[in-house]
């Protein structure tokens, strides 16, 4: 629109409404309500002046200067509701692509994603999550920053053009409210449901008490008094579900004890927001009629979404094929449904919950919670929501904010958030927990994020706080997660190793102490199909029998999609088990430690051909996690040919044992000890003895329980036709390696230790820079790769349980183990 024709658009309005004394009428963005209801000829003339016979758009000065002198007159920045360019036809046609609202949307997008990722780069190694990094970089490139400071000549960020960032941000928002709610599982509450209902009642409770009497002695100017101060109070005590959902799975702290606690608590805390949402809605409408009219359609909503919708989707998920995703048509359905119940929802003035429940319906995890993850997740948290944060930063003025704003938010904000820590850490002590662990728990409960933001950005827009008060309430918990987060995620690494520290040594199980006529506990993880022939084959070599039978616990690795919780799923007998993949190793031990298990076998990565290099790098991670922090023996099973003796018609099964010195050795002779027993196994131990070692007492104690073991084997197969025992002397490696050599074709598989203890580590030390898989040690990595008998043999390596468990390598060979395996020899 030329200045001619805004000139005349303007000329005409106000002679129509002259009788109405209205005038020109302009709008507030945020509130959607006219600003200003007097005619503007006086100071239009002068502008019309100023730029006679020049032609702008929208975008021009002459529009400026029209919603600047209406700011300034005491409203919010305003936008008049006539047409503005979408498109631009091009710099070669004198064209400023910059004023269009298409192209200007689009270096909005392009800004936000390279500001956020440098952001996310430069503090990540502060250990900063990305709510924290995407917050600060809305806020740098807002027009408070970049317009003011000239950082650039024009900023892609005006203010009169925030209008299209903030649609997009409000859209975004309602899909990652719906996502999360989908991943929100209700049945990880019944576990605690008593203790997350305590501590989430009791920090609740104090902070709001706390927050509540701030607010009545401080006085806020822009915070009504009465009942929207109690709402303050309210809101700023919860701990949302969707932040500590949010934050966690970033943390990666989802599956831990603490972190479930935690999410329950949260969840407990959500409830009572929802209860909070319905009274907010009644004390806004005016009339007792629209209040009653307004809960009543909420009543209804909730209703027909759990009764109506809620088994149409479950009849719907029933339909879908066996182990596969629902069609993509009935995905899009539910997504575009999302949009419709949060349309329905804010009809009735509750969006939120509409859209929460919505999302609660879906039955998260596999076949549709999953999917509806993995195709909607990345696009709306990469592309679509961060420009939620756009919008926050173009409120944000941090110039407008003055000591004294600080001084009366800024306590309320701090003293809820200590009298929350503190509530929770009490609530956490009353529950029994550790008192490290209630500090952590305390912490947990603090967690912000962005839907914490959505909750202040309606504030303002229904004018229940001002400018100042926003930006405040924004860097205030922008300055708490910055603090919080960090302290979480170091506090969680010593969570770890205060639980592992704390294991008792009965419960640290190997094959060593373990009877040999007694049931053995083995916990088998499968990747894939590929995997099963060969631990079944080795399970059969394992010789089960009625006096000392196998109890074989299958774990499936699959990677957990939709859920923000673990799911534990019992089958009779059976156990399926849906984690998310970097938790995985988490689950693997603590199931170990709650069953007495003393054997742990893992698929080796490299041998699968139907996953990627991700996936195998992801495995790996996962079986290195395992033997770093496992209760018990953990074996690699490197399969190349163990699966050929299932297509034969009699089993037979030849095993080789490579034995030095140390407990990993012991654990791997142990186990063929057990195998020895097999009427159509055959087993060789080869005994390597390193001449010319200087003792000390630690390696006099390892040679007295290797010599036990030796004589144990010897004594079991000594009527054993199939089991032959060779003990070679050799001076160095070369011979060593030499004489391991002599085992190739010879095999079925061959069964090694990871790593030797004392003087016979001389193996590990003097080979480490050839080894290409650090968690198969030297001597195994060499005997599966395809040097050796050209990759056909089959390798399982044993590990015994961690040093790091017992913070001390002292019970590797110490006073339990030790006397128990010479005082069962003796016997």
């Amino acid at each position: 629109m030329t200045v001619a024709e805004l000139n005349k658009f303007i000329e005409n309005r106000v002679a129509e409404n002259e009788k109405k004394k209205q005038g020109i009428m302009l709008f507030d963005v945020d509130n959607k309500s006219p600003l200003r209801k007097s005619s503007l000829p006086p100071y239009h003339e002068e502008v019309r002046r100023k730029q006679q016979g020049k032609k702008r758009t929208m975008g021009s000065p002459v529009a400026r200067e029209l919603f600047s002198h209406n700011a300034k007159a005491g409203h919010s920045q305003a936008i008049c509701l006539l047409h503005a360019p979408k498109s631009s036809s091009g710099i070669f046609f004198g064209d400023d692509p910059l004023d269009k609202i298409f192209v200007l949307f689009m270096v909005q997008m392009i800004v936000m994603s390279l500001a956020s990722r440098l952001v996310y780069l430069l503090l990540r190694p502060l250990k900063q999550p990305k709510f924290v990094c995407n917050t600060l970089a809305g806020i740098l490139i807002s027009p408070y920053i970049t317009g003011r400071r000239y950082i650039l000549q024009k900023h892609p960020f005006p203010r009169y053009e925030i209008i299209v960032p903030k649609v997009y941000a409000y859209f975004g928002m309602t899909y990652f409210l719906f996502l999360v709610s989908v991943k929100m599982d209700l049945t990880v509450i019944r576990k605690n449901i008593k203790n997350a209902t305590i501590i989430g009642f009791s920090s609740i409770l104090g902070s709001f008490i706390v927050v509540l009497g701030s607010l009545l002695a401080l006085h806020p100017e822009d915070i009504p008094k009465g009942f929207p101060q109690c709402l303050m109070a309210v809101f700023l005590s919860l701990t949302r579900f969707p932040n500590v959902a949010y934050t966690f799975d970033e943390l990666n702290i989802l599956a831990s004890d603490l972190g479930q606690l935690a999410m329950s608590s949260s969840m407990v805390s959500e409830f009572f927001s929802w209860l909070w949402i319905v009274i907010r809605i009644y004390y806004r409408q005016t009339l007792s009629m629209h209040s009653t009219g307004a809960i009543l359609s909420t009543i209804f909503f909730i209703t027909f979404v759990l009764f109506a919708l809620r088994p149409l989707i479950q009849a719907l998920v029933k339909k879908a094929p066996e182990g596969k995703p629902v069609q993509e048509v009935f995905v899009v359905m539910i997504l575009v449904g999302a949009l419709l119940g949060a349309l329905l929802s804010d009809f009735i003035g509750a969006l939120q919950i509409g859209v929460l429940f919505m999302g609660l319906v879906i039955p998260s995890g596999p076949p549709l919670g999953s999917t509806l993850i993995d195709k909607a997740e990345f696009i709306v948290m990469e592309i679509i929501f961060p420009m939620f944060y756009v919008v926050i930063g173009a409120e944000v003025d941090l110039a407008s904010v003055g000591l004294e704003d600080l001084e009366q938010i800024l306590p309320v904000v701090f003293v809820g958030l200590i009298t929350k820590f503190a509530a929770g850490m009490g609530a956490a002590l009353f529950c029994r927990l550790k008192l490290q662990h209630a500090m952590l728990l305390g912490l947990m409960l603090n967690v912000k994020g962005p839907f914490d933001l959505y909750t202040f950005l309606k504030w303002l827009r229904v004018k229940e706080i001002g400018g100042r008060h926003f930006t405040v309430l924004v860097i205030s918990q922008l300055v708490i997660t910055a603090i919080v987060a960090p302290l979480i995620d170091i506090m969680y690494g010593s969570y770890v190793r205060i639980n592992a520290a704390s294991v008792d040594k009965s419960n640290m199980r190997g094959l060593h102490v373990t009877p040999r006529n007694h049931e053995l506990k083995v916990l088998c993880c499968i990747y894939n199909e590929e995997n099963v022939p060969g631990m079944v084959t080795l399970l059969e070599a394992m010789n089960p029998t009625e006096t000392a039978p196998l109890s074989v616990h299958i774990v499936h690795l699959r990677d957990l999609i939709g859920r923000a919780t673990p799911m534990l799923v019992p089958y009779g007998d059976q156990l399926r088990r849906v984690k998310s993949k970097r938790n995985m190793h988490e689950y693997i031990y603590r199931l170990a430690q709650d069953e007495l298990i003393p054997l742990i076998i893992l698929p080796f990565h490299q041998m699968m051909t139907d996953i990627d290099h991700a996936e195998a790098t992801s495995l790996r991670n996962f079986n290195i996690k395992v033997q770093e922090h496992a209760p018990c023996t953990v074996g690699i099973l490197v399969d190349k040919a163990v699966s050929d003796s299932m297509s034969r018609t009699t089993f037979q099964y030849s095993i080789g044992v490579i034995f030095v010195s140390g407990a990993d050795d012991r654990e791997a002779l142990s186990l063929a000890i057990r195998m020895s027993g097999h009427p159509m196994v055959s087993i060789t131990v080869l005994r390597l003895v390193i001449k010319s070692q200087d003792m000390d007492s630690i390696n006099v104690l390892e040679k007295r329980l290797d010599i036990q073991l030796i004589e144990e084997f010897k004594l079991n197969t000594v009527k054993n036709e199939r089991s032959t025992y060779l003990e070679i002397a050799v001076q160095d490696t070369e011979q060593g390696f030499a004489q391991i050599r002599s085992l190739r074709g010879k095999h079925n598989l061959i069964i090694v230790g990871r790593k030797r203890k004392g003087a016979m580590s001389v193996f590990d030390e003097q080979m480490l820079n050839w080894s290409e898989n650090p968690e198969l040690g030297v001597i195994g990595d060499y005997v599966s790769s395809a040097d050796f008998c050209h990759g056909q043999t089959s390798v399982l390596v044993m590990q015994h349980y961690s040093d790091d468990i017992k913070g001390s390598g002292r019970y590797i060979c110490g006073d339990y183990e030790g006397e128990y395996l010479l005082r069962r020899s003796v016997c």
